[in-house]
């Protein structure tokens, strides 16, 4: 059996032209985030790292507490980490408005 030969200018050939930061300028909104082992927050860090703006949620103030020092180190603006408890519709909208 014989194999063709590539041309040097043959397309499988080239580096492959990869956007570093394919989110940026968007905004990613990350719910679900317990603590530093969450799998949320993991995405969150994935998501930061390709450009994205990060828009964070917690549940009520003890959780709070875990997820604010996570939303610093993603440089969350803080007008986007917002309560988020789907059982209450007023904080569905101002997460909705902010974003």
């Amino acid at each position: 059996m014989t194999y063709a030969r590539l041309a040097a200018d043959d397309p499988a050939l080239q580096p492959l032209r990869i956007n570093p930061e394919p989110l940026q300028g968007k905004k990613v909104l990350i719910t679900g985030v317990a603590n530093k082992d969450s799998i949320a927050y993991g995405c969150a860090r994935a998501c930061k790292a390709f450009g994205a703006d990060i828009a964070m949620t917690y549940l009520n103030d003890k959780t709070r507490e875990f997820t604010e020092p996570l939303a610093v180190a993603l440089a969350v603006d803080p007008q986007l980490f917002l309560p988020l408890d789907i059982q209450k519709p007023e904080q569905t909208e101002a997460l909705c408005a902010a974003i």
